[in-house]
C-alpha cells in the first residue's frame, strides 16, 4: 500500500509568490523507508521576468530543509487518505499566497486520484476542519474551489480519477468525491489506466497553454496520487523536473518557445557558405539544441525532416551562436538556411534566407595571421578551402609594400601538400609595413585570400612591443567592443574610450548598440548577461573573433593570462626603468603603460610604478599631448571604464574598472552553499583623496569587465 507525503514548491521559486505559512506539512514514509508522494508542486511561468534555474525548481538547501521535514514528521497511517489532505492544504496555500506574478491570465489546479484514495474523518492530520460525515468533507473541498479566487482569478479546477479492477465497491462515493475536486462537471476526467491519465494530462496542460497565452503568467498546481512516479512526469510535455529518491519535483517550464534571428548569410564558396543566428529569447526554459537548418530543396525548412533538410549544431543553453561554415554543399546551387532553436516547449526558426554556391572556377584560399615577425623575416600560411572542381597546379604567398599583391609581383611558391601550406618571407625591410595574401592555381585560374598586414621589428615597431618570458607582445590600441546588432567586433577608436552606462543593454533582444564589458571567457557569448556564474566554466578568448580594426582575422589577438600582466607591470626590465603610471587622459582616469624602449625624454612621467599615490592624479594629458608625445612611442592606456555587475547594473564609471585575464581563480563560497566561480583581473582604481593604483585580483566571473586584448611579435 502506498505511503502519501506531501511536498510544498510554491509560486515563490519563479514569481516571487510566497505562502503566509511558515513551513510545509508533511506525511509519512514508506514500510522501506522510501517515500513516496501525494504530490502539489506550485507550477507557475509563463512570464518574460521569470528567471530559470536550468533543469530544477529548487537548489541543495530546499532539498535539505525537505529531508528534515521527513525526519521529523509525526504523520503516520492512513496511506490512501492523504490525498483529500493534500488537495486541502494545496487550497489553503494558492489561496494565500502573496505577491502577484505579472500578466496573470488564470489559475488552476490538476488533481490525479485512484479510486483506493478515500476521506479519512477519524484523523486531526486528515480531516484538519474536524467534519462529521464524508459529505460534509466534500462540501468544504468543493467550497474552498468555488467559493474564493486568487488574485482576482477564479479557481479551474480539474480531476482525474483512474477507476479500474482494483477499485473499491462504492464506485459512487469516489465519483462524488471527483466532483467535489472540480470546478465544474465538465472538467471531471474518469479514466481505467495509467496511459489515459496520461493522454488526459497532456491534454490539460495544452488547455492551459493554450489560455494563457505567450507573455502572460499562469499559475497552476497539481496533486498528484503517488502512483505518479518519475516515469510518468516525464511524459508530461514541458515538464522540467528533479527526482530524489521516489520524490518527483518540478514545474512546467514557460510556455514559450524559443525566438531566433538568422544571420544574413556571409562568405559563399563552390561547398560551403558562412551563416549564423541570435538566441533572441531562449523562453526561459533550458535550450536543448540551437543551429542551423538548410536545403536545396525545400524553402519549408523542418529540422525534423533529414532527408530534405541538413543542419549544423551547437551547445546547449542560453546565448548566441556566432558565425559557422556549412559544409559538403553542391556547387552551382541555390539553397535556403535558417536558424533554429529547440527547448522543452518546442522549435522556432528565425528568418529564411536564400544564397548560390559557386559554380566549379578557380581555387577559394584564405590568408592566415602571422605567426612570427623579426626585424626582416616574418612566417605567414595561407590554406585552400576549395579546390575549385579541379586539381591545384600552384600555391603560396605573394607580399609587397602595396595592398592586394599579386603572383605578378614578389612572391613564394609552396610545395604541395595539404590544405595548409607555409613560408617563411626572407630579405625584409626592418620597421616596415607589408601586405600579403596566399595564393593557389587550377585550371581555370589563380584565386586569392584576404590582404593581410604585418610590420616589421626596428624603430617605432620595437617601441610598441611589451616583454613578457622572453618574448613580445603588441597592446591592442583600445578596449575591445562588440555590436550587438551587427556582430561587429573592433577596438575603441581612441584608446580612453569606454561605453560606460550602454552597457546595460546587454543581452537585450531591443538593443543594438555597443558593449565593451563581458563575461570571463564570453568569445563565443559576448551578451550573455546570466548572473549564475555556472555559466562561466570554461574560458573562450575573444581573440578567436575577426576584429574589424585589428586585421579582421580570427584568432590573431589573445587574452593575456594574470603572469603574463604581471610580468608587464612588475617584472620587466626597461632601460628607462619605467613600465606604468596612473593618469588621466583626455579626463578619463586610468593607468598608462609605456612599451620595454620607452625613453623618458618622450614624456615626463611622474609617480612611475607606484600602486598608492595619494592626493591629485598625477599625469595629467590631453588628448592632443597623447597623439603628439605618447602614442607615436608606443604608450597604452587602460581607462577605468567601470563595471557591470551582475545582471545589468553599471556603476563606478571613470574610477574603477576591470580587465580580464584568462587565468581561473580560486572559486570562493557565498551565502548559503552557493560556489561563486572566480577568475583572475587587473584591476585599475581611482579614489580622489584615498588612493590610486593598480592590482591583479580575483573577480566574479558573471560581472562584466573590460578585454585589452595582444597580439604575440617575434622577440
Amino acid at each position: 500500500m502506498a505511503f502519501a507525503v506531501l511536498i510544498v514548491v510554491l509560486a515563490m521559486a519563479l514569481t516571487g509568490c510566497k505562502k503566509k505559512s511558515s513551513e510545509p506539512n508533511t506525511g509519512g514514509g514508506g514500510d522501506n523507508g522510501v517515500p513516496c508522494v501525494d504530490l502539489y508542486i506550485g507550477f507557475t511561468g509563463f512570464n518574460d521576468s521569470i528567471y530559470n534555474k536550468p533543469n530544477s525548481l529548487v537548489d541543495d538547501s530546499w532539498f535539505e530543509t525537505l529531508n528534515t521535514y521527513y525526519e521529523n514528521t509525526s504523520v503516520q497511517g492512513h496511506n490512501d487518505a492523504y490525498l483529500y489532505y493534500s488537495e486541502y492544504m494545496a487550497l489553503d496555500d494558492l489561496l494565500n499566497l502573496e505577491n502577484e506574478p505579472e500578466n496573470l491570465r488564470n489559475v488552476s489546479i490538476i488533481t490525479f486520484t485512484k479510486a483506493l484514495d478515500y476521506i479519512s474523518l477519524d484523523s486531526p492530520v486528515t480531516n484538519p476542519e474536524g467534519y462529521g460525515s464524508n459529505a460534509e468533507y466534500r462540501d468544504g473541498l468543493h467550497n474552498k474551489i468555488i467559493g474564493n479566487q486568487v488574485f482576482g482569478k477564479e479557481i479551474n479546477a480539474y480531476a482525474i480519477g483512474l477507476v479500474n479492477e482494483n477499485t473499491s465497491s462504492d464506485i459512487e462515493e469516489f465519483r462524488a468525491n471527483l466532483r467535489a475536486l472540480s470546478s465544474d462537471p465538465a472538467n471531471i476526467y474518469e479514466v481505467n489506466t495509467m496511459d489515459s491519465v496520461d493522454v488526459v494530462l497532456n491534454e490539460l496542460v495544452e488547455t492551459i497553454k493554450s489560455a494563457t497565452g505567450e507573455g502572460n503568467s499562469n499559475i497552476l498546481m497539481m496533486v498528484f496520487d503517488c502512483s505518479y512516479n518519475e516515469s510518468r512526469v516525464k511524459t508530461i510535455p514541458h515538464m522540467v523536473y528533479t527526482f530524489v529518491d521516489n520524490m518527483v519535483c518540478g514545474y512546467i517550464a514557460y510556455y514559450k518557445a524559443p525566438t531566433v534571428r538568422t544571420h544574413q548569410v556571409g562568405d559563399v564558396g563552390r561547398t560551403w557558405a558562412v551563416c549564423g543566428g541570435d538566441l533572441l529569447d531562449w523562453g526561459h526554459n533550458w535550450v536543448l539544441s540551437k543551429g542551423l537548418v538548410y536545403s536545396y530543396k525545400t524553402p519549408n525548412l523542418d529540422y525534423y525532416n533529414w532527408v530534405t533538410t541538413g543542419s549544423v549544431h551547437y551547445s546547449t543553453g542560453p546565448g548566441d551562436f556566432p558565425n559557422v561554415r556549412m559544409g559538403f554543399l553542391k556547387p552551382d546551387t541555390d539553397y535556403y538556411v535558417a536558424a533554429y532553436a529547440i527547448n522543452y516547449v518546442g522549435i522556432s526558426y528565425g528568418e529564411v534566407y536564400t544564397f548560390h554556391t559557386l559554380a566549379d572556377g578557380v581555387p577559394s584560399v584564405v590568408t592566415l595571421p602571422t605567426s612570427d615577425v623579426t626585424e626582416t623575416t616574418a612566417d605567414v600560411c595561407g590554406a585552400v578551402v576549395d579546390d575549385g572542381g579541379h586539381d591545384i597546379l600552384e600555391r603560396g604567398i605573394c607580399y609587397g609594400l602595396a595592398s592586394d599583391p599579386d603572383i605578378t609581383g614578389s612572391h613564394v611558391v609552396c610545395a604541395a601538400g595539404d590544405s595548409l601550406f607555409c613560408t617563411t618571407l626572407t630579405g625584409l625591410e626592418p620597421n616596415t609595413t607589408y601586405h600579403y595574401r596566399a595564393y593557389a592555381e587550377n585550371e581555370e585560374g589563380v584565386g586569392y585570400g584576404d590582404d593581410l598586414q604585418f610590420t616589421t621589428l626596428g624603430g617605432t615597431g620595437d617601441e610598441a612591443t611589451f616583454s613578457i618570458g622572453g618574448r613580445g607582445v603588441i597592446i591592442a590600441p583600445g578596449n575591445l567592443q562588440y555590436n550587438q546588432g551587427t556582430h561587429e567586433w573592433r577596438f575603441a577608436e581612441n584608446t580612453w574610450d569606454y561605453i560606460g552606462g550602454a552597457n546595460t543593454g546587454a543581452g537585450s533582444p531591443i538593443y543594438t548598440g555597443w558593449i565593451d564589458l563581458f563575461g570571463w571567457g564570453t568569445g563565443n557569448e559576448p551578451s550573455c548577461i546570466v548572473d549564475t556564474s555556472g555559466y562561466y566554466l570554461n574560458f573562450t578568448d575573444w581573440g578567436i573573433n575577426p576584429i574589424s580594426n585589428g586585421g579582421n582575422t580570427p584568432y590573431q589577438w589573445r587574452t593575456l593570462s594574470d603572469a603574463e600582466w604581471e610580468s608587464i607591470l612588475y617584472n620587466r626590465e626597461t632601460p628607462s626603468g619605467i613600465r606604468f603610471a596612473m593618469g588621466q587622459v583626455n579626463g578619463v582616469n586610468g593607468v598608462i603603460l609605456v612599451p620595454d624602449q620607452w625613453n623618458s625624454s618622450y614624456y615626463p612621467l611622474t609617480h612611475c610604478n607606484e600602486n598608492a599615490v595619494l592626493g591629485d592624479m598625477p599625469n595629467v594629458i590631453s588628448a592632443s599631448t597623447w597623439d603628439s608625445d605618447l602614442k607615436p612611442h608606443g604608450a597604452v592606456f587602460l581607462p577605468c571604464a567601470g563595471k557591470r555587475k551582475s545582471g545589468d547594473e553599471y556603476v563606478d564609471s571613470n574610477s574603477w574598472g576591470a580587465y580580464w585575464t584568462s587565468t581561473e581563480a580560486e572559486d570562493v563560497y557565498g551565502l548559503g552553499t552557493e560556489i561563486i566561480k572566480m577568475a583572475w583581473a587587473l584591476i585599475p582604481s581611482v579614489y580622489q583623496g584615498l588612493g590610486q593604483g593598480v592590482d591583479i585580483l580575483s573577480y566574479e566571473r558573471d560581472y562584466g569587465a573590460s578585454v585589452r586584448l595582444v597580439k604575440d611579435v617575434g622577440k
